[in-house]
């Protein structure tokens, strides 16, 4: 038997050896070279070389034997590597484009495999780089060996946001991009789950469970703060009837009709202050005015500090004909013509079933409804931030309710809470948890 080969030289020419010798040709139009009957080469006129074992010289362009493989010239419209296999319905066979030209290129839904067994496969479906393994939970993806490592940059719509696998100075870097993590999810320390932190969406509150550890914090804030837990020093007594040490030192209750008795501990929390039942009545809680003094009116909590002010709340058990107020505002009074500046939260149960967001800037008056429901028996988180430009966004319960626009400079604000007997003779009562305020000293 006589040993035979064939070279192919890219180009114009195609020579095949025996041990018989054959005839050589060089035709720039077509050049065909019949070696047997299994095997031929052919120049296609314009486009490049074809192999086909079994093949005949083709009538159209999907017409060649399975197994061709098809060289189109870099000069082509699309030139590469073509190769002819059955299509995936088993019907007509149909040429598979491997572009090997600039750049290698894997058309829609091509698959990459790697593996004796196609033990991991990668696919471009049209909109998604899919890896898969034949198994789940099968290997892994690496990038280096522990000896020889990479940087890995990921980009994130614009050339300043990225994240960033640094190697040299082992860290992951966040350069103008935020790391989420949805409610309920968890941030674990520890080998053991020593203690996780999650943010609790229906609390509006981030949870921190330490495992029978403590968590030390170091360090002081650049604002300064207070923070009041009610009952924790006394209960809040009128203004004048103060009888010292069993009333707290930062508190007295003001408005009409308050006296002593109309404040009491809650048994689930806090305290509680109640009207005393006619039309018109009130309990204010307000900063401390006497001669002891409080940080919590001594303070100038001025517009352009950045202030935050915060409170929990607990609704009565009935809110017809009433009012509650709780802010910052210049006066007690829950009027909302009466101080020229202030941004607090209003309900009255005659104007509609929802919070609102009072604010004055200079004398002028606007409110804003908030369409969050004040409801009965019901806990809420209030919160109002200034930030830097003097606009005040309110949050009820987490999220974000309402916001003013830049409120007037260098005015002194203080806290708060009222409720009040509105149109008729009844008491009405709210309990108060905690309440916070703070502001930037830089």
């Amino acid at each position: 038997m006589r040993a035979k080969w064939i070279v192919i030289i890219m180009g114009t020419m195609v020579m095949s050896v025996n041990a018989q010798p054959h005839r050589l040709q060089s035709d720039l139009a077509q050049t065909r070279l019949q070696t047997d009957q299994y095997t031929q080469l052919l120049q296609v006129e314009g486009y490049g070389y074809l192999v086909g074992f079994g093949a005949v010289v083709p009538s159209g362009d999907t017409s060649y034997a399975t197994g061709a493989v098809f060289f189109q010239v870099p000069s082509a419209t699309e030139s590469g590597l073509y190769v002819n296999v059955p299509n995936t319905s088993g019907a007509t066979d149909e040429f598979h484009r491997i572009i090997i030209a600039n750049p290698i290129r894997l058309y829609d839904n091509e698959v990459l495999s790697f593996g004796d067994s196609h033990d991991v496969t990668a696919t471009w479906d049209g909109s998604m780089l899919v890896f898969r393994p034949a198994t789940d939970d099968l290997g892994r993806v690496q990038f280096g060996d522990g000896t020889n490592d990479i940087d890995l940059r990921w980009y994130m719509g614009a050339s300043t946001r990225y994240v960033e696998f640094d190697v040299s100075d082992h860290e992951v870097l966040l350069f103008n991009t935020d790391l989420m993590l949805p409610d309920g999810e968890q941030l674990i320390f520890g080998s053991n789950y020593d203690v996780t932190q999650e943010f609790d969406g229906t609390r509006g509150a981030l949870v921190v469970k330490p495992r029978g550890a403590y968590i030390d914090y170091a360090g002081i804030s650049d604002r300064y703060g207070l923070e009041w837990t009610a009952g924790e020093d006394g209960l809040i007594q009128a203004a004048a009837s103060i009888a010292w040490p069993t009333a707290t030192r930062h508190f007295m209750l003001e408005g009409t009709n308050a006296s002593n008795d109309d404040c009491v501990v809650d048994a689930t929390g806090g305290l509680t202050i109640e009207t005393d039942g006619s039309d018109g009545d009130e309990e204010i809680i307000s900063p401390h005015t006497g001669a002891h003094g409080t940080p919590w009116q001594d303070t100038s909590w001025s517009t352009e500090d950045e202030l935050r002010w915060e409170a929990k709340i607990r609704t009565g058990e009935s809110l017809v004909s009433s009012i509650i107020w709780a802010g910052l505002k210049e006066t007690n009074t829950e009027a909302v013509a009466t101080d020229d500046d202030q941004v607090y939260f209003r309900f009255e149960d005659d104007v509609d079933d929802s919070w609102r967001l009072v604010y004055s800037i200079g004398g002028t008056d606007k409110q804003v409804d908030t369409g969050i429901s004040c409801a009965t028996d019901t806990e809420h988180h209030l919160v109002i931030e200034i930030d830097a430009n003097r606009v005040a966004t309110a949050y009820i319960d987490g999220a974000s309710a309402a916001q003013t626009t830049a409120l007037t400079n260098d005015v002194d604000l203080y806290p708060f809470i009222g409720i009040a007997s509105d149109g008729d003779d009844v008491e009405r009562s709210i309990s108060i948890r905690e309440q916070a305020i703070s502001k930037d000293i830089d």
